[in-house]
């Protein structure tokens, strides 16, 4: 018994010491052979440049206006939604209501009053500063 693991042990060692003189001998295809005599890259520095608002030209900024028709059209989309934001609404002689699928308005008017009901609405409108009922280009009116 005392043979055999010595025996085993001897075949083990042999194993390895062959298996270590066929990698001395046989290095890897794998790894990059490596010069010990090429030299490693050195970091460098990059300068980026990241401008400041005091390298900017201020003339182009100075320049930059906004046409007086862009902002009464921004102001007119502010205040239709902002009146779109207090419908559906039911006064003494109109009712006036939005359908977003539609992307209309709906006015009803009373009938029997019609240009009072008319006359209330218009003042509906200027008090939430819609100057004209023109703004409300999908209205569909009807009369009840």
């Amino acid at each position: 018994m005392k043979n055999r693991a010595v025996l085993i042990l001897i075949v083990t060692l042999v194993i390895i010491t062959i298996i270590l003189i066929a990698l001395a001998l046989f290095p890897s295809r794998n790894k990059e052979s490596v010069n010990p005599n090429t030299p490693l890259p050195t970091p460098t520095t990059i300068e980026i440049v990241i401008p400041t608002p005091s390298d900017l030209n201020k003339e182009a900024i100075s320049t930059v206006t906004y046409s007086t028709q862009a902002a009464k059209l921004n102001q007119k989309a502010f205040l239709l939604a902002n009146l779109i934001l207090l419908l559906p609404y039911q006064g003494n002689l109109f009712s006036l209501t939005y359908d977003f699928e539609t992307d209309s308005f709906s006015l009803t008017l009373n009938s029997q009053s019609a240009i009072e009901a008319k006359e209330e609405f218009e003042r509906f409108l200027n008090q939430n500063g819609i100057q004209n009922s023109l703004w409300l280009e999908n209205i569909i009116t009807s009369y009840k």
